[in-house]
């Protein structure tokens, strides 16, 4: 089948022949044009993938170490929301690239999650001497300052320990006052939700209290721990400690610790 188009130019009249495959070429060409043109006029939002396999259209905002901020592309004006990488499988831009989002990423950024950057921190310990038999209690509280997720520095720490005699027919106590002005604290990664392991170690001088003598302020004494961070506000070990009483004796104290941490 053919097809004829008249064109007028002044004076001159000009038939020409078009064949059915041309005319067919012609729509394709006006289809796929038009394809492109929708394309771009529509594609105006876009489009995070979470990772069980739901879609939200979306305007992303920011995209930081663990979250990825955005406003719903059906309220623009409305309210920041926000994801957490660890939920988020890609993201489909307006502009048709796409990023995956990384799982390593969001490994380290539950690593920072889980340690408070500046807390306060209180623990209590159970256990005994090494040398002596004695039952010791101790009550610490310190302050601590993390770098990063990994290293600490504890700038002050304050142990009250109370030993008693358990040796039959000798009834005697003793308190130990201990300033640690030094001190630091490393933990693991995370590898299971918020718990990690950790190690610190401190030093210091302290005083101690005799049974029916006078305090007296001697003593060289350190720390070293070893335990679980298992929350990001909880924690447990066993600590050695100590205590060099010049002219006097040694103590050797082994116990438990359970802590908490009050910080952000």
């Amino acid at each position: 089948m053919e097809a004829y188009y008249f064109n007028n130019h002044s004076d001159k009249v000009s038939l020409r022949c078009v064949t059915e495959k041309e005319e067919a070429q012609v729509q394709v060409q006006e289809s796929t044009a038009q394809e492109i043109t929708n394309t771009v006029t529509t594609s105006t939002y876009d489009i995070i993938l979470l990772k069980d396999g739901q879609e939200i259209k979306a305007k992303v905002t920011e995209i930081t170490l663990s979250e990825i901020k955005y406003k719903a592309f059906e309220n623009l004006e409305g309210p920041n929301r926000t994801l957490t990488k660890n939920d988020v499988f890609l993201i489909n831009y307006a502009n048709g690239t796409r990023e995956v989002i990384s799982t390593t990423k969001s490994k380290q950024k539950s690593t920072t999650d889980c340690v408070n950057n500046v807390a306060f921190g209180l623990d209590m310990g159970l256990g005994g001497s090494l040398d002596y038999e004695t039952f010791a209690s101790s009550l610490g509280i310190r302050v601590v300052r993390h770098f990063n997720p990994y290293f600490g520095i504890d700038f002050f720490k304050i142990n009250w320990i109370t030993d008693v005699s358990t040796i039959v027919g000798y009834n005697a106590w003793m308190m130990r006052l201990q300033i640690m002005p030094v001190g630091f604290r490393v933990n693991t990664p995370v590898f299971n939700k918020c718990m990690s392991g950790y190690a610190a170690f401190r030093l210091g001088y302290g005083m101690i209290f005799y049974h029916q003598e006078s305090p007296d302020f001697r003593g060289l004494c350190l720390e070293t721990e070893l335990g679980l961070n298992l929350t990001r506000t909880v924690f447990a070990g066993f600590a050695y400690n100590y205590h060099k009483d010049f002219g006097f004796v040694d103590f050797h104290t082994l116990s438990f610790r359970l802590g908490f941490n009050f910080g952000k």
